[in-house]
């Protein structure tokens, strides 16, 4: 893709940005639609019916680029993945950041450690990050200060390296999260408390090598008062 085409319910265009080079990755909330780039992130708002095109950079390293995006209704920012492209991945060329939408930044999460991430996502309410390490621990990160509130050690093997690398995957709920690990046939329900801090609530043994992982049912429990 060389660029983001807008157009409205017609089928009529009636805006394009060609300002993203490499452009890789999209997600999509309240705020907007951010695309990553090779140089930051492309965000696209409306305002009526007229679309509006800002870059999103790194707030000190203009070297870094997007390369997945993640969002979550109820959170207006975006978690990324940031690199500089062409360069060895280290501590110091690939951070997961928050893109903050009122300054058009990004900013990167410290995890424990140095370690370098895996994969994440942002979870049902939308005010955590979590972030699994190659190292296979898990990370739960503010969405607003950037900080980890909690890290389950451990909780999947390793990523190899080297082999076939199977990812595992995130699933949400309230108040829950599930994510898989493909090396272990295994689920886990991790119970994410109103502070941040995850505890393993369940283990599931469902054998074979579950990579993905849908979450079906009642999304949230609310008490009705006649």
């Amino acid at each position: 893709p060389n660029g983001v085409v807008v157009f409205n319910r017609q089928g009529q265009e009636v805006a394009r940005n060609t300002t993203c080079p490499g452009l890789h990755g999209l997600a999509g909330n309240a705020a907007g639609k951010l695309y990553g780039c090779a140089d930051g992130a492309l965000l696209v708002t409306m305002n009526g019916t007229t679309p509006a095109f800002s870059k999103v950079t790194h707030a000190t390293d203009p070297r870094f680029g997007v390369g997945t995006v993640w969002a979550r209704d109820g959170q207006s920012n975006f978690l990324v993945r940031m690199s500089i492209r062409g360069q060895p991945v280290s501590s110091a060329t690939r951070a997961i950041g928050i893109a903050q939408v009122s300054s058009r930044t990004m900013t990167p999460i410290t995890i424990p450690g140095n370690e370098i991430d895996w994969t994440a996502d942002i979870d049902h309410s939308g005010r955590h990050a979590l972030i699994l390490g190659r190292g296979g621990n898990l990370h739960v990160v503010d969405m607003s200060t950037r900080q980890v509130t909690g890290t389950l050690a451990g909780l999947v093997p390793p990523m190899p390296t080297s082999g076939t690398v199977l990812t595992p995957f995130f699933g949400f709920a309230e108040g829950v999260a599930y994510i898989t690990s493909p090396t272990q046939g295994r689920v886990y329900e991790i119970a994410i408390s109103s502070s941040g801090v995850p505890t393993i609530a369940r283990t599931m043994n469902v054998g074979g090598t579950p990579e993905r992982i849908a979450v079906l049912g009642v999304r949230e429990n609310r008490s009705l008062q006649r």
